[in-house]
């Protein structure tokens, strides 16, 4: 047999799903290994197209092997050289602000410390736990009332990555 694999671009934390495209040269594919981190030790058996999450981002190593069985008690089998599976990055999201009485306002929120290892972040979405939304990496927003807020950023990343973090924004009462 001929052992191969499609696997599909990820983000990191979501599972890849590994697709099996072997050849059995006119034998059925009956034997199936997956050794996701190239180790040397098997992860996974019998299954033809396996869903695994990579712990880390970028390039990684997957070795497969298929067997047939042509004829009772021969079992051909067949290693991959090393294939490998792309996973992008997450966005790392941060913002500061200031905490402002509700007579000084509008509160300013800045993103420009979000990161990310590999690629661009492309979306900076804010809600700012009343009710009010907005789009950009600075942004500000005046509150209504004095109260404290949980204020979330998503960012998206040019790969389609998401993740958030959210903070705790104090509005004051006038003194």
């Amino acid at each position: 047999p001929t052992a191969a694999f499609r696997s599909n671009t990820v983000c990191l934390g979501s599972p890849s799903q590994m697709t099996d495209a072997s050849n059995g040269n006119g034998n059925v594919v009956n034997g199936y290994q997956w050794d996701f981190l190239s180790n040397g030790t098997i992860d996974v058996t019998g299954t033809p197209n396996p869903n695994y999450t990579f712990p880390a981002y970028g390039i990684n190593a997957v070795s497969y092997t298929v067997s047939t069985t042509p004829v009772a008690g021969l079992t051909c089998s067949h290693s991959t050289n090393t294939l490998t599976v792309y996973v992008d990055p997450n966005p790392v999201p941060d913002f500061t602000f200031v905490n402002h009485c509700i007579n000084a306002q509008p509160n300013s929120f800045d993103a420009s410390g979000t990161t990310i290892a590999v690629g661009t972040n492309t979306n900076y979405a804010w809600a700012y736990g009343d009710g009010a939304v907005a789009t950009g990496t600075n942004v500000s927003h005046a509150y209504a009332t004095p109260a404290t807020y949980n204020v979330t950023l998503t960012v998206t990343s040019n790969k389609g990555c998401v993740k958030n973090v959210v903070k705790q924004v104090e509005v004051y009462k006038k003194p």
